[in-house]
């Protein structure tokens, strides 16, 4: 009778951390995914970093710029930030 309690009482636990393993490679994987997206993301020709929403894009060559960093024209080309366009 005892070693069988001592089975079944193994087999709880090992099973509990099979569970715990499984939960954290699903969240990696959700990092893994969003780590994914920011260095596929558009950088920004103002302050290098990945665009994931809110984009404006210049007409004449391209380039794009969060909409949250103002600049008074193109970096890259030199047109007037108000010929910019919204991207999505």
């Amino acid at each position: 009778v005892l070693p069988t309690i001592i089975i079944l009482g193994l087999i709880l636990v090992l099973g509990k951390r099979s569970r715990k393993v499984n939960t954290s490679q699903v969240h990696n994987k959700n990092t893994s995914t969003s780590v994914a997206q920011q260095m596929n993301a558009t950088p920004c020709f103002s302050c290098r970093q990945p665009i994931i929403s809110g984009m404006q894009g210049c007409p004449a060559c391209g380039a794009r710029y969060h909409d949250t960093c103002k600049v008074p024209q193109c970096l890259h080309c030199g047109a007037p930030s108000s010929a910019f366009v919204n991207v999505q």
